[in-house]
């Protein structure tokens, strides 16, 4: 008959196990305290090491933010670039007509008006330009705001959201000119804090058709 061998010997916790990296900052900070046996050299080594440590930290944390945000707009910001893509060629095809001196024709299907002249044709696009480039560059690290928002907002409530748009299409400009990232956004008024970001797509897909 056969026996079983039992192996009695117990797993050893591994003392090499890697620590964290706010375990590490801790570990150096508590040594830089320490004056003793501390020469100058090892006193700024030690200070670059936790400097460095800290922006990792910084680093990893923002990139966990931004996974986050982009995660919970991504829908959003799909069909809002759907939409304004679909209006830039709207507008460039009467652009053409315009070029030809032809009247730009409405169509059945499309839920906006056509622009009467060449002028307001070139500043529509210009607009949908600056709407498409709002999309695209629009913060990371910040929660996205609705560039058409629900029906029942207020006047105010439109107003400031129009200030809001244009204020950050301006520093997304800036930005790209100078290759440098936006710092901040602009507060949020009372507005419904970007309330209407996720809830005012879903029913108006076919706003833009």
């Amino acid at each position: 008959m056969k026996t079983t061998k039992v192996n009695h010997r117990t797993k050893r916790p591994n003392s090499k196990a890697k620590k964290s990296i706010k375990n590490r900052i801790r570990d150096a900070e508590r040594l830089l305290k320490k004056k003793e046996g501390l020469t100058e050299k090892m006193r700024l080594e030690l200070q670059e090491q936790i400097e460095e440590l800290k922006a990792r930290v910084s680093e990893r944390t923002t990139n966990e933010k931004i996974k986050k945000i982009q995660s919970k707009y991504r829908g959003v910001k799909f069909v809002e670039l759907r939409k304004v893509q679909k209006r830039l060629e709207q507008l460039k095809r009467y652009e053409k007509d315009f070029a030809a001196e032809r009247v730009p024709q409405l169509k059945q299907e499309t839920a906006l008006p056509v622009p009467q002249t060449e002028a307001e044709c070139h500043q529509l696009i210009s607009q949908y330009k600056d709407y498409e480039l709002y999309i695209k560059n629009y913060p990371q690290t910040q929660k996205y705001r609705s560039l058409f928002p629900s029906q029942s907002m207020t006047e105010q409530e439109l107003k400031e959201r129009e200030e809001f748009t244009k204020k950050i299409i301006q520093q997304i400009k800036a930005s790209l000119s100078s290759q440098t990232p936006i710092q901040s956004i602009p507060a949020e008024t009372k507005e419904k804090k970007a309330k209407d970001s996720e809830d005012s797509f879903a029913k108006d897909d076919d706003f833009f058709l």
